[in-house]
């Protein structure tokens, strides 16, 4: 049985990385033997699954798939068994909603750990979602005292990735310090956690 999604009121953005979830109930055990199964996306309220969001991935419950770039309010899911033995449909439509225009920040590594004197270089990401260009301009909140943070350019467009480079490990005490990277746009402020650590 599809449990995941199955119920009134759900909403997933066009692209997004989602989990379908259903119960296994023994199928993947003799006599039925079904290791694997399908996994189909309806636009039209179950009448026909044109798009498969994933093949031959293992019958254990759940799996991440990837939506398209598609809008409908009468989207079904169904889970088949990869020999076609069985199937199941979601009870209810689910709704995949446009792609929205916006930024996102994201970093290679969220935590840096360095000697004195030493610099910790983070690699951050302005992503883009959408067709959104809006320059992003980056700020850092919560730094200790001692150190010094130099972006390697600033605004940035979305889609591109620069270095964030913390300076002054000599100055602060060891240890570790959590500060934030703040990105500010057309579409507001979006917030990023990071951990430097001086040993």
């Amino acid at each position: 049985l599809v449990t995941r999604p199955n119920s009134n009121g759900i909403g997933w953005i066009a692209t997004s990385s989602q989990n379908v979830e259903w119960g296994v109930a023994n199928t993947d055990a003799f006599p039925v033997d079904a290791a694997q199964v399908d996994i189909f996306l309806s636009l039209d309220g179950g009448n026909t699954y044109h798009i498969q969001l994933a093949i031959n991935t293992p019958n254990d419950g759940s799996e991440v798939v990837v939506l398209p770039n598609l809008v409908s309010s009468t989207c079904r899911i169904m889970v088949m068994a990869e020999n076609g033995t069985f199937f199941n449909i979601s009870n209810f439509n689910f709704e995949i909603l446009p792609l929205i225009d916006d930024f996102s920040l994201t970093a290679d590594q969220t935590n840096q750990t360095v000697c004195p004197t030493d610099e910790a270089v983070y690699s951050l990401g302005i992503n883009q979602t959408g067709s959104f260009t809006d320059p992003v301009t980056l700020s850092v909140v919560g730094l200790p005292d001692g150190l010094n943070a130099a972006f390697e350019s600033n605004p940035v467009i979305p889609g591109n990735s620069i270095d964030l480079t913390i300076a002054g490990s000599e100055n602060v005490l060891p240890g570790e310090y959590e500060f934030q990277v703040e990105g500010s746009s057309s579409t507001g402020t979006k917030s990023l956690s990071l951990t430097y650590q001086v040993i």
